[in-house]
C-alpha cells in the first residue's frame, strides 16, 4: 500500500512533536507503521527505543502484527501495549520501591466488583454519611485528573481503601496509573531508566486522553512524541477524556508539527458524506473535511426496532449481507441490543454481543473462586482473594476468620501465609505451575461438577486461556477491554455492541438502532450540554460500515437523521 502525501509527510519528519489527526479510515495504522519502520531503517532507532501506546489490547495485537510483516523479529522489540498494560508492566519492575513486593509476589489486580466492596467497608468503618455519587465523583477526579480529594473524610476513606490493597499486594484497575505517575516522581532512577529506554513514544486515540495518561507520557519525555487522535471521535469525556490535551498540544510541546489525514480508506462515499454532514454541525471541532477513496456504498434512513433483525435477513440485493461476521448491529445501550438479540434468537440468527459472554461467566460463584485461587497461586499475599476463596470454596465462618485474622496480624502475614502455614499450599502450587490457564482450571475442576466446569472453560479456551499461562491468564482478564472478547474472532455470528465499544473497529455492513430523539441524542446529554458528544458518538457508528449503513428509529427520529442528511 503506497503513502499519500500527508501519511509520507507523518512518515518521514524529523519533528520532535507530531500531532498527526487521522480521520475516520484513513490509515493511521499503516501511517504509524510505515513510520516506525523507518525509524528504524533509515534513522539508526533500535526497536527498543520504541514505546507504542494505544487504546485496547486489540488495537496494539495488530500494530504488533503489521510491524512483524515489516520489520521481521526485530518488532517483538518494541513494547505495544494499552496505558494499563505498560503501567502494570511497569509497576511490576519498579513496584518495589513504592513498597509492593514485586519479587516472588506478583501485584494483584482486583476486580471493579471487589474494589466497591472493599470502599463499602471502608466507608462503613468510618460511619460516613456522603452518598455513592459524591464518593465516585471523588475517585474519577482522582483517577483521571490526579486529583486528591478536598473533602477531608473523602481523603481518609481513599487512603485507607489504598492501605488495604498495599496490604494485599494489590492494586485496582485506576490506581495501576496513580502509581506509575507517583513512581516516576518519587524514584527518579526509575524515570530515569525509561527516558533513557524510549527515544520515541506514539500514544493512538489521543482524543480520548485523560490527565493521568497525559502526565504519565510527559514524565518520561521522550525525544520524539507522535500522537494519534482526531477530535470528531472524541467520546470518553464521561471516562476522563480531556479534549484541551489535543487541542492543546502545539502549546504543550516546541516546535510541534500537525499533520491531517483525511483521505478515507474504509468507508464509500455515500456513508463519508453521511458522516461529514452530521459532524459539520459541532462547532468545537479540529477542521477537517474526509473525503472517500471509494465510490457508491449505501447509507439509508429506516423505520422500526427489532424489524432491523427482518432487514438482515433480507435478500434485498442492495444489501447482500453475505458472511455474518462482515455484519454489526450497533445500539446506544445494551437494553436496545438485548432486545434485538433475543428477536435473533427467536429466529435462529446466530449473534455475538461483546460483554455479554464476561458477564455470565464472571457472574458465577466457579469462576469468583478459582480466579481467587489463581490469584493466590501468584501473590500469597493476597488476603483479599482468601476471603472470598474461604467463605464459599472452605466454608469458613465469620468467626474462624476473625481468629485468622488474629494470627495474621500478630505475625505480620498474610492470610494466605497464615493458611498456608496451617495446611500447606499444594494446590497453589499445582495451579501455578501448569502451563496454560485452562490445564490450572482441570486442576482445579476435579473437585467440581462438569456442569460447573464447561461455562468456564468455553470461555479460557474462547479468549486464549489455552495459549496462556495462568499468569498471562490473570493479567489478560484483570486489564482486558472492550474489544478484549473479538481478539479471536467469532465466525459466523453477527456481532451486537454498543458505540462505544465500536470504537476503532469496523464491519462491511452496519445497521445502527435506537436513532431516536432522547434516545440518541440522550436526553440527559442534550440536559448537560453535551450534545456535541453525542453527535460524535453518531459519527463514530457511522464510520464502522465500509459498504452499507442502516440507520433504524422506531419512535420520534433523531435530529441527526436530518443533520446527515437521510
Amino acid at each position: 500500500m503506497s503513502l499519500t502525501a500527508s501519511q509520507q509527510q507523518a512518515v518521514t519528519s524529523q519533528s520532535p512533536a507530531i500531532n498527526l489527526i487521522a480521520g475516520a479510515g484513513s490509515g493511521k495504522t499503516h501511517t504509524v507503521v510505515q513510520r516506525i519502520k523507518h525509524l528504524i531503517l533509515n534513522r539508526g532507532v533500535r526497536p527498543e527505543e520504541i514505546l507504542c501506546i494505544t487504546f485496547t489490547r486489540r488495537a496494539a495485537n495488530e500494530l504488533k502484527t503489521r510491524l512483524a510483516k515489516e520489520i521481521g523479529n526485530a518488532a517483538r522489540r518494541i513494547w505495544a501495549s494499552t496505558f494499563h498494560g505498560i503501567g502494570y508492566a511497569m509497576l511490576s519492575q519498579w513496584g518495589g520501591e513504592l513498597g509492593y513486593d514485586v519479587n516472588p509476589n506478583r501485584i494483584t489486580i482486583i476486580t471493579p466488583e471487589e474494589s466497591e466492596e472493599l470502599l463499602r467497608q471502608v466507608v462503613q468503618m468510618y460511619e460516613w454519611k456522603g452518598t455513592k455519587v459524591t464518593l465516585a465523583a471523588a475517585r474519577n477526579a482522582l483517577a483521571h485528573r490526579e486529583e486528591f480529594p478536598a473533602d477531608m473524610d473523602i481523603g481518609r476513606i481513599i487512603r485507607q481503601y489504598w492501605a488495604w490493597l498495599k496490604e494485599s499486594n494489590a492494586v485496582d484497575y485506576d490506581l495501576i496509573l496513580l502509581e506509575v505517575n507517583r513512581l516516576f516522581r518519587e524514584c527518579t532512577r526509575a524515570r530515569d531508566h525509561y527516558y533513557n529506554k524510549f527515544r520515541h513514544v506514539f500514544v493512538d486515540e489521543y482524543q480520548d486522553t485523560d490527565r493521568t495518561q497525559f502526565n504519565l507520557h510527559e514524565l518520561i519525555a521522550p525525544e520524539n512524541l507522535f500522537v494519534v487522535g482526531d477530535f470528531d471521535q472524541s467520546i470518553f469525556s464521561w471516562r476522563g477524556a480531556d479534549l484541551k490535551i489535543i487541542l492543546g498540544f502545539a502549546d504543550q510541546h516546541k516546535n510541534a508539527e500537525t499533520i491531517l489525514l483525511e483521505e478515507c480508506f474504509r468507508c464509500r462515499e455515500q456513508i463519508v458524506l453521511a458522516a461529514n454532514r452530521l459532524i459539520e454541525h459541532n462547532t468545537q471541532r479540529i477542521p477537517k473535511i474526509l473525503r472517500a477513496i471509494k465510490p457508491d456504498g449505501l447509507a439509508e434512513r429506516k423505520a422500526g426496532g427489532v424489524e432491523a433483525v427482518s432487514h438482515l435477513l433480507s435478500e434485498d440485493e442492495d444489501w447482500c449481507l453475505g458472511d455474518p461476521a462482515e455484519v454489526a448491529v450497533i445500539g446506544r445501550t445494551h437494553a436496545e441490543l438485548m432486545n434485538v438479540e433475543s428477536a435473533c434468537a427467536g429466529l435462529d440468527v446466530p449473534t455475538f454481543r461483546v460483554g455479554a459472554e464476561t458477564d455470565a461467566v464472571q457472574a458465577r460463584t466457579e469462576w469468583k473462586i478459582f480466579h481467587a485461587a489463581l490469584r493466590m497461586a501468584f501473590n500469597r499475599r493476597d488476603s483479599l482473594a482468601f476471603r472470598l476463596w474461604g467463605r464459599h470454596w472452605l466454608g469458613i465462618g465469620d468467626c474462624e476468620m476473625v481468629e485468622l485474622n488474629k494470627l495474621a496480624a500478630k505475625s505480620g502475614e498474610s492470610l494466605v501465609q497464615v493458611w498456608q502455614g496451617l495446611h500447606g499450599s499444594a494446590i497453589l502450587d499445582r495451579l501455578a505451575a501448569k502451563e496454560s490457564a485452562v490445564e490450572s482450571l482441570r486442576v482445579w475442576g476435579d473437585s467440581l461438577s462438569p456442569a460447573a466446569v464447561e461455562p468456564i472453560a468455553n470461555y479460557l479456551n474462547a479468549n486464549g486461556g489455552d495459549r496462556m499461562s495462568p499468569a498471562d491468564w490473570l493479567l489478560w482478564v484483570s486489564t482486558k477491554d472492550g474489544h478484549s472478547e473479538l481478539e479471536k474472532g467469532r465466525p459466523g455470528k453477527i456481532t451486537l455492541l454498543t458505540a462505544h465499544a465500536a470504537k476503532g473497529l469496523e464491519w462491511n455492513n452496519v445497521v445502527v438502532i435506537g436513532f431516536n430523539e432522547k434516545d440518541f441524542p440522550k436526553q440527559r446529554a442534550i440536559r448537560e450540554g453535551q450534545l456535541e458528544e453525542e453527535r460524535r458518538l453518531a459519527y463514530v457508528a457511522f464510520t464502522r460500515a465500509r459498504e452499507r449503513l442502516a440507520v433504524f428509529h422506531s419512535k420520534t427520529p433523531s435530529r441527526f437523521y436530518e443533520e446527515a442528511g437521510l
